[in-house]
């Protein structure tokens, strides 16, 4: 996997797709050329719904980017805004808490804005970026939050930054963790890691589950983590060359304006 050129780049065309969050109550959609992203605000630990919609039947293909804090917590929303392809949701620091945390989601450009896909064309894919803030009004605490996926009849495979693959045979604690990949019949998926976030990030393997463990460290009143995970979906299959592409793509990708 080494030695790969970045994907070329397409230039946009007037007819860009509009990408936008609609939201009702807690519900919020985002609905991204033939995929559908659905997420219940206050609920972060059941993920988000990735859907194809392009099949006659909407093909679920999974649950995906679930946040779980550690240790438990009131996950009561203190704020939330959607702005186009972004959404933001603040859950509090109740007094039953020792940590506030945010989730901020946001589409991933597209490589082709005419059609909404992701990938060069040809691929049906689509992308979305979450980043996960933590910040705590203790003087003392280690704020953790933990993101799996939940896929069926699918195995997950662990890579580091460089493309190496990571065993996750035995229940162990990995380090430098780079991205995380699966097939399935119904699509393709892959979870990538920034590298400037990889240092804070572990890989939590056994008893058939395969988990990210974000931040966990020692951290006190008025400091703020962020983390940012990246989120690729595919109808086909993924090779090794075209994550490596994406991969790349991420690692080299600018910093949002606003965070």
């Amino acid at each position: 996997m080494d030695n790969i050129k970045p994907l070329e780049d397409i230039p946009p065309t007037r007819n860009a797709l509009i990408m936008q969050w609609s939201v009702t109550g807690q519900m919020a959609t985002l609905d991204s050329a033939d995929w559908q992203w659905s997420l219940d605000m206050s609920q972060p630990n059941s993920g988000v719904a990735c859907r194809y919609t392009c099949a006659q039947s909407r093909l679920m293909l999974g649950h995906l980017l679930k946040v779980n804090p550690i240790p438990g917590h009131a996950c009561q929303i203190d704020d939330w805004f959607a702005r186009g392809s972004d959404l933001m949701v603040r859950y509090g620091q109740s007094n039953a808490d020792q940590f506030a945390f945010q989730l901020d989601y946001r589409a991933v450009p597209s490589a082709d804005s005419s059609t909404g896909q992701f990938l060069s064309p040809g691929k049906q894919s689509c992308g979305l970026d979450i980043w996960l803030s933590v910040q705590t009004q203790l003087l003392d605490s280690y704020p953790t939050l933990e993101l799996s996926n939940q896929v069926s009849d699918s195995q997950w495979k662990a890579f580091d930054g460089d493309g190496l693959a990571i065993d996750g045979d035995a229940s162990l604690v990995h380090n430098a963790v780079g991205m995380l990949t699966c097939q399935s019949q119904r699509g393709s998926i892959a979870i990538l890691i920034h590298p400037s976030d990889q240092p804070q990030t572990e890989l939590l393997t056994g008893e058939g589950i395969t988990r990210l463990r974000l931040f966990g460290n020692f951290m006190e009143k008025g400091v703020i983590r962020r983390a940012r995970v990246r989120c690729l979906v595919c109808r086909e299959q993924l090779d090794a060359r075209t994550i490596q592409q994406v991969y790349e793509d991420f690692a080299d990708s600018p910093l949002p304006l606003t965070t």
